[in-house]
Parts: structure tokens; C-alpha cells; sequence
């Protein structure tokens, strides 16, 4: 039974006209009641737009409808003027229709309608049935809560009303917050989720409970470790398996899985952020890092949470989950999700395939047309049931875990009394402090120190930290470092000044170790250097040499007799005055660099052999050479015997024998080039411009047809083309040659410097329509009609009479 589209057709039509100009519902001027109604149905009874406007009401009046939701038989008047304010009459309202109590606002949208009056059943306002099953259940108050009462400012007790009990309001945030505006919400956001911040504000937590946020202190172990030594990346732009074995013991205590899949979210992020530079194939901290380790743990978080959201591409662990992604718009499932765990009170069910139905049933379905866009049908969600619980407990324990979005999370990273008694009050100033630990035994224990730093400190100075200590653990929200003279020294020899750190160390530290004077005590630094010397076989020539003045400007010192020191950069002034005396100098030639193959797979290495052999094989005339020869050797080499012998194999079977004879040694073999490849080589010059240019005035001369074989800017082989030369001309330094090519049916224009070689040709151009005899199809003749006279400045001339040898000559205007 459809109640409310039979409560709406016993509504007054002023009401109905009322409730239309409040929706926005367009009635033409002048229709009949049955469109009026129809047009209302279309608008209001359907369950997406009651979910709609659900969310977008205030707190007050939605705990009013939810209230009014669990009363089937309705209130009366008065009771109703009691509890939610007066009503005025529908003249008053259509006058102004601004509502000035609840019940006016719930009777302008539709949802409050009055019940006709008949025998035996008094009038009454009620909530249409279809309203109370489309809309959303609220999430359950805590069992120890006492609802308070829904009372309008504007309601006066009312005699005759009847004893009612009062109306709960729900006290949870998923219903709303007063400092959001609830008459606009534009098209395309997520209007069904509830209304409260994006995510939560940066002064909301502690400084303790921020900072044991995972993504927080993995960022400053992510930071920490890339300043100490940079982090290898791959292709796409994930840590390698070594990168990640340097960063699992730095994210303890999340197991293994759980800090590399951490890891992985958390690289593109801090890329987004600006925080890593990218240098090749490896990551660096950038200038921006220590401003951002300078901020709170608290708006760390906020900047992390507003680069998760904006990120425009999907997150990875979103990749092994089997949904539907077609026209998904990330970041507003990102928001949908933090919505969700920011509503879920800390009361329910922590478990997401738990609180799932609570929250869908609160909050709508996870995934609708406005998390995947125009793709989305709008009378049906995109994901099943189970494939919506599957995405929400991912990323419940993945993102939303790693961000501090939780309950759970902020329970877990809340700190505990005897950890407070232990670190000390975090806002007291020894919470700031870097505690030195007693070191343990060992070969260095006398000089070396164990500094222990927590999370909830200035993360910036562990940038200036970490190139002088090395990593020890990390446990209970604290970090331990080893400052040894061996650690110092590998800092000092990096090119970093220790100085800096012993005044963060008097900073941070309320008291030095007495023996960490000695281990900044000045010592004789080695130097490593590169330097030239000049030897000669007789010192008596050395000691002649030596008398020019140009020859002793460039020697530093003479080191023994026949052996002297050459000054770094005066090597070439030393060569030159020695040859103008005539005495020749002997240097060795500098080391070639070695070449460095790509980190390829076994299989990968097979494949480039076989497609390299097969393209010396049949590669056509005019294609670019193949591999050289010492790197099909290299790539040989590098082949386990088996994979290399049934790569041959492979070839065999291809059609042809191994490409490159077995090599028993451990030497270069050089692989024969293909035949063709090879003749065409040795046969084939190219030929210089001024030939060309010969040629080609003659070609133009005699009005001959060419034929050259061209190599295109962007061709991958040279091409033969036959075509007839126009002209020639220069710009710049280079020669052009514009012709009509044949092939083409059109003008092109030639380089002449790409121009392989050139033949002068008397053969006729190839045409394109196939043999035989040429037929034209009979065309009856048209009948001849005369043609007018075209209108000038000039008279036409008078027909020639038959047999005169005047010829008309028609000038066309074209």
C-alpha cells in the first residue's frame, strides 16, 4: 500500500504547493491536481532522495524524524505543538515560508503529513510508512546512556495534550554537526555520508597519541633512513627487497608484512608531499623534510591524511581486492571511508566485518553513484554486499589503521601509566630530552653510547642525527641509536661537521657522559688523495727538465731523485713545456668505464640473444645494424650453462644453427653479423652532397626520374623512393630537395644529408592500376548546349566562320 502517495492526494493543494516550492519540485503554471501529484510522487518517493535529504538535515531534526519514526499511530496536535513547536496556518506559511519550529520544518519537506479527519479516528500528523523503512538506522547509543529530550524553544505546553514519552536525540556524530550548512551541498560530493569534518583537526588528539600514529613515526623512520643512506627504487617507483630489509627493523613492532605493505603506501605519499627527491634509481630526502619533521606529530598527520585523500591514483592495497573500479572517483571513496571510521563510535564492534551492516544500515552503502561517477547505475549499488565488507576491512586495517582514523588505533597508540612514569610527562620538559642508556659489552663499551629518542620529540634533528649513528631497535615508541668512533668517523668522512651534533646532544641531553669529550676530542684526520707523479728511468734527465722555470711551476715537490710530484691541475702544462724541449712524455691511457648491464632476468637475457639473431638473420636491406659483438658476448656470459645451451637449442630449431660458436674460455667471442647486414656495409657509401647536388641538376635538367634510397627523420630503416626532381635549396647549412614522389602521388621535400644513395632512372613510373588493357566505360554524349557569354569590360569577338584559322581563346577569372 502505498501510504504516502495516498496521504499526499489528501493534502490541501496549498500545502502541496508548499512542500513543492521548499523541494524544488517544478509545477507548470496552471496544472491539474493529478500532474501536481505525480510530479510530487516522482520527486519524494523514491528511497535515494529520502537518503539524501536525511543527511542533509540538522541533528535536531533528525533525531526528530528518527523520534517520529518509531511512533506508528502519529501525534496530535497539541502533543505535537508540545514537542516539536507550533504550526501556523497554511496562509501564515505561504506568506512566509520560512519554518520557525520543527514541525513546520518536517511539514514543508513532505515527511510530517496531517491525517483527514473521520468518524471515530481524530486528525493526527504521521510519518508515511514508505519514510520509516528508507530511513537510515541510526548507529546504537551506549547502554548506559539516558536520551535527553527534544523540546522546540517555541513549544507551550498545550492543555488536553497527552502524556508522551520523550523523543531521543541520538548524541553520535553520524547524525550531523551544527557548524556545517545543511541547505547546499553541491552535486558530485558525497551527500550520504554524515556531516563532519573531512578528517579529523590536527588539535584533536594528544601529543602522544598523535605521534604513536603509524604513518607519523614511519614517515620520520622513512626520512631518518634515506638521510643515512639512499633508498634503492624500481622502475615504478616501489623500494626494492633491499630497501625494504633496511626499513623492516625501523618499523618494529609491525610485523613484516604489515611494514612493507606500510611502506609501499606511504613512499608515493611523501613523494606527493615533496619530502623525497628522486635521483635515478634511488630516493633522498629533500630541503622540505626537516620543516616537516619540525611540525607537531598532530599536523604531521593532517598533512599525511589531506595527501591520502587528494591522491588521484588507486592504493595498492586496493589491487588484490576483485571489484568493481570502472569510473571510480579515489578520492571520494577516500573520504567515504574516513567518514565511516570517523562515525564509528569506539563502543560498537571494532571488527569491520562486524560493524559493516551497523554502518550501512546508518550510513548508506559503501560504494554508490557518487563514489564511481556516471559509470554507476543509480537504482543499484556497484559492489555486492561482500565485496563492499572485503573493501572496508582493508581498509580498516590499512590506511585508516596507518592514519590513527580507529578507534582502535588511537586506543593502541594512547599511552599507557607505567610507559608516562617511565618517559615522563609529555608536556614537561623532559619528554623532549635524548636520553644516553648504558651501553652493553663489547670491544667499544668505553666509548660506545646508546641514544635513546621517542616519538614525540622535534623529529627534525634526527636528520642531523643520522649520519653519525648507526641503528640499534626500536621498542615502545622509542628508538635507540649507537654513537661509536667508528659511526663519527664514517659521518665525518661523508663530508658532514660533528659539531652541529654535539650541541643537539647539549641541547637535548640533560647530562653528557663524562667520556664524550674524549670521543670528540680533536684527532689528525687522514686524507685520501689522487696526485701524478713524474718518474724518469735516468735523474739526470729529470734534473735537466727541471731548470726551466715553466717545468718547476708545475712540479709540487721532488719526492727522490728521478721521482718528482706533479700539482693536480698542472698535468697538461708539464706535457707542454716538456715537448717544447723536446722530450716526449709516457702517460698511461685513462681506464675505459666498464660498461653496466641492466638488472635483467635469466630468461629476460635468453629472449634479447634469440630476437637479436633472428634480426641479423632476416633483417631487410637498410635497417640499422644489430647489437655489437661484445655485447651479445656479455649477454652470453652472463647465462647459466643450461639456459645458454637450450637457448641455442631454441635457434637451432628456429631454422638455423647456433648463432655464435661455443666458447670454452672465458674470452670475448665475436658473433659473425648477418650476411646482409654485412655486404650491405661493405658495399654501401654514401655519397657526398656534392655528387648529389650533380646529379640532381642534371636529373632536373633532362627532366629524368630518380631513384633514392632515403632514411626518414623518424623512419626505423631507409626506404626506396622514385620520384621527379622540382628544385633545390639551402637553409642553414643543409640541402633540400623538393620533388614530386611517385609513390605518393605528391610533393615532398628530401634532405639530401639523409639521402643513402642515388640512381638516375629512365624506367617509367609504377602505376598503380593493375595489368592489363585500359578501359574506359561508354559514356553517352551529352547534348551539346551553348554557353552564355561571360559579362566583362571587353565585348565577346564574333564566331570564327568554319575552316578560319582564328582560335578563340576563353580567359577564365580563376
Amino acid at each position: 500500500m502505498q501510504t504516502w502517495a495516498l496521504l499526499l492526494a489528501q493534502t490541501p493543494p496549498t500545502l502541496q504547493r508548499l512542500i513543492a516550492a521548499t523541494q524544488r519540485i517544478s509545477l507548470p503554471r496552471g496544472c491539474s491536481a493529478a500532474e501536481r501529484l505525480a510530479r510530487l510522487r516522482a520527486a519524494l518517493c523514491r528511497r535515494a532522495a529520502v537518503q539524501r535529504l536525511y543527511f542533509l538535515l540538522t541533528p535536531e531534526e533528525q533525531a526528530a524524524v528518527q523520534a517520529l519514526r518509531a511512533l506508528r499511530g502519529g501525534l496530535d496536535a497539541p502533543t505535537l505543538t508540545l514537542r516539536l513547536g507550533p504550526l501556523r496556518a497554511l496562509s501564515a506559511l505561504a506568506a512566509d515560508r520560512e519554518p520557525r519550529s520543527l514541525s513546520e520544518r518536517l511539514l514543508l519537506l513532505g515527511w510530517l503529513l496531517p491525517r483527514p479527519t473521520l468518524r471515530q479516528r481524530p486528525p493526527r500528523y504521521l510519518v508515511p510508512a514508505e519514510l520509516r523503512r528508507w530511513l537510515p538506522t541510526p548507529l546504537p547509543l551506549p547502554p548506559t546512556t539516558l536520551p535527553p529530550l527534544v523540546v522546540s524553544p517555541n513549544a507551550q505546553p498545550a492543555a488536553g495534550a497527552e502524556p508522551l514519552a520523550p523523543l531521543a536525540v541520538s548524541a553520535h556524530p553520524a547524525h550531523g554537526r551544527e557548524d556545517v550548512p545543511s541547505s547546499k551541498m553541491r552535486r558530485g560530493q558525497d551527500a550520504l555520508a554524515p556531516r563532519f569534518a573531512p578528517y579529523p583537526n590536527a588539535e584533536e588528539l594528544p601529543l602522544q597519541v598523535a605521534a604513536q600514529v603509524p604513518a607519523v613515526w614511519a614517515t620520520t623512520a622513512l626520512l631518518v633512513a634515506a638521510a643515512l643512506h639512499p633508498l634503492p627504487l624500481q622502475s615504478a617507483g616501489h623500494p626494492t627487497a633491499s630497501a625494504l630489509r633496511l626499513l623492516v627493523p625501523r618499523l618494529a613492532p609491525l610485523a613484516p608484512p604489515q611494514a612493507e605493505a606500510l611502506v609501499v603506501w606511504l613512499l608515493p605519499l611523501l613523494g606527493d608531499l615533496g619530502l623525497f627527491g628522486a635521483t635515478g634509481t634511488a630516493a633522498l630526502p629533500s630541503p622540505t623534510a626537516g620543516r616537516f619533521l619540525a611540525q607537531t606529530p598532530a599536523q604531521r598527520r593532517h598533512l599525511l591524511t589531506d595527501a591520502w585523500l587528494r591522491a588521484p591514483r588507486p592504493d595498492p592495497w586496493f589491487a588484490a581486492l576483485r571489484v568493481n573500479r570502472r569510473g571510480l572517483d579515489w578520492p571520494a571513496l577516500r573520504r567515504r571511508l574516513l567518514a565511516w571510521a570517523t562515525a564509528l563510535p569506539p563502543y560498537l564492534p571494532q571488527d569491520p566485518r562486524q560493524n559493516y551492516a551497523l554502518l550501512a544500515a546508518a550510513l548508506g552503502p559503501l560504494a554508490d553513484a557518487d563514489t564511481h561517477g556516471f559509470s554507476a547505475s543509480p537504482r543499484r549499488a556497484p559492489w555486492l554486499p561482500h565485496r563492499a565488507v572485503d573493501v572496508w576491512a582493508a581498509a580498516w586495517h590499512g590506511p585508516l589503521h596507518w592514519l590513527g582514523a580507529t578507534a582502535q588505533a588511537q586506543s593502541v597508540a594512547t599511552p599507557q601509566p607505567d610507559a608516562q612514569a617511565e618517559h615522563g610527562d609529555a608536556a614537561s620538559p623532559s619528554a623532549s630530552e635524548w636520553r644516553f642508556l648504558p651501553a652493553g659489552n663489547g670491544e667499544d663499551k668505553d666509548v660506545a653510547f646508546t641514544i635513546a629518542v621517542d616519538d614525540d620529540v622535534d623529529d627534525a634533528d634526527q636528520l642531523t642525527l643520522a649520519p653519525f649513528v648507526a641503528f640499534l631497535a626500536r621498542e615502545r615508541a622509542t628508538t635507540s641509536y649507537q654513537l661509536t668512533p667508528k659511526t663519527l668517523a664514517l659521518g665525518r668522512s661523508r663530508g658532514h661537521d660533528a659539531a652541529p651534533l654535539l650541541a643537539l646532544l647539549r641541547q637535548h641531553c640533560a647530562a653528557l657522559p663524562a667520556r664524550l669529550a674524549q670521543l670528540f676530542a680533536p684527532t689528525g684526520d687522514l686524507q685520501l688523495l689522487t696526485a701524478t707523479l713524474l718518474l724518469s728511468d735516468r735523474p739526470a734527465d729529470l734534473r735537466l727538465a727541471l731548470r726551466r722555470r715553466a717545468v718547476r711551476q708545475t712540479i709540487q715537490t721532488q719526492l727522490a731523485p728521478g721521482v718528482a710530484l706533479v700539482k693536480p691541475a698542472a698535468v697538461t702544462a708539464l706535457c707542454h713545456a716538456l715537448a717544447r724541449d723536446g722530450r716526449a712524455v709516457v702517460a698511461p691511457p685513462p681506464p675505459a668505464p666498464e660498461p653496466t648491464l641492466l638488472a635483467l632476468r635469466p630468461d629476460e637475457v635468453a629472449t634479447l640473444l634469440v630476437a637479436a639473431h633472428f634480426y641479423q638473420t632476416h633483417a631487410p636491406r637498410g635497417a640499422p645494424l644489430g647489437p655489437p659483438s661484445d655485447l651479445i658476448a656479455r649477454l652470453r656470459a652472463s647465462l647459466p650453462p643450461d639456459l645458454l645451451a637450450r637457448s641455442d637449442a631454441a635457434l637451432a630449431a628456429l631454422g638455423s644453427a647456433a648463432p655464435w660458436p661455443q666458447a670454452s674460455d672465458a674470452a670475448a667471442v665475436t658473433p659473425p653479423e648477418s650476411a646482409g647486414l654485412a655486404e650491405q656495409v661493405e658495399a654501401h657509401t654514401p655519397p657526398t652532397i656534392a655528387s648529389l647536388l650533380s646529379q640532381l641538376h642534371t636529373a632536373i635538367r633532362r627532366r629524368q626520374v630518380v631513384a633514392l634510397c632515403y632514411q626518414g627523420a623518424q623512419a626505423a630503416s631507409a626506404r626506396q623512393r622514385t620520384v621527379r626532381p622540382l628544385r633545390i635549396e639551402r637553409h642553414a647549412r643543409w640541402w633540400y630537395l623538393h620533388a614530386y614522389c611517385l609513390s605518393a602521388q605528391a610533393e615532398r621535400c628530401f634532405r639530401l644529408d639523409r639521402v643513402q644513395s642515388l640512381q638516375t632512372t629512365t624506367t617509367a613510373a609504377p602505376s598503380r592500376r593493375p595489368p592489363g588493357p585500359r578501359t574506359r566505360p561508354v559514356v553517352p554524349p551529352r547534348p551539346h548546349k551553348p554557353r552564355r557569354a561571360a559579362q566583362g569590360f571587353f565585348s565577346t569577338p564574333p564566331d570564327p566562320a568554319p575552316g578560319h584559322p582564328l582560335v578563340r581563346i576563353w580567359l577564365s577569372d580563376e
